[in-house]
């Protein structure tokens, strides 16, 4: 209780909870329901948050190098690095218009660009693309799935089950 925390992250803003990045898009909840606390809860139990991107870590000095020379001591450290979406190398992909589904800037450009009855393409009939082409489609958005495996899910389904499935999507 009496540990000073200081999370560092490349991500602007709070923490939030990624698993409603969906429900966002859906509209079924807003931006205060995507956080994970209140700001001032972060200061009322001495958590620093600190949007930053670490170059280099020295364990023997118990030291985190942050990108633009400044330096953080530690006690103790703990990696919780998350996720980061796979970009397949596809010609433009980095072009305007062209997001991943994090961070939350991301998911409020998303729904900037694509007003009822625009069109989108998700790229990766996954987990995470199909509930983003459902969150879309409810939106009342043209949602076009691409998939390079040949079938939806193909991490959980086998064939013909992820087949089953892009036929009770497509209906």
């Amino acid at each position: 209780p009496d540990a000073e925390i200081t999370v560092v992250t490349k991500e602007p803003g709070l923490p939030y909870l990624r698993l409603n990045l969906t429900r966002y898009l859906a509209g079924e909840v807003d931006d205060d329901s995507l956080v994970l606390q209140p700001e001032g809860w972060y200061a009322d139990n001495r958590i620093a948050l600190k949007e930053a991107e670490v170059e280099a870590l020295d364990p023997i000095n118990q030291q985190v190098h942050l990108r633009g020379e400044e330096i953080l001591d530690y006690d103790a450290l703990v990696l919780a690095n998350g996720a980061h979406p796979f970009v397949p190398p596809i010609v433009s992909a980095t072009r305007e218009g062209v997001f991943t589904f994090r961070p939350t800037t991301h998911a409020r450009e998303i729904l900037a660009r694509a007003p009822q009855g625009a069109r989108c393409v998700c790229i990766g009939g996954g987990l995470l693309g199909l509930e983003t082409a459902g969150a879309l489609q409810r939106r009342g958005v043209q949602v076009t799935v691409v998939e390079g495996f040949g079938w939806l899910l193909p991490r959980q389904l086998p064939e013909a089950a992820g087949r089953r499935l892009e036929r009770h999507i497509t209906d």
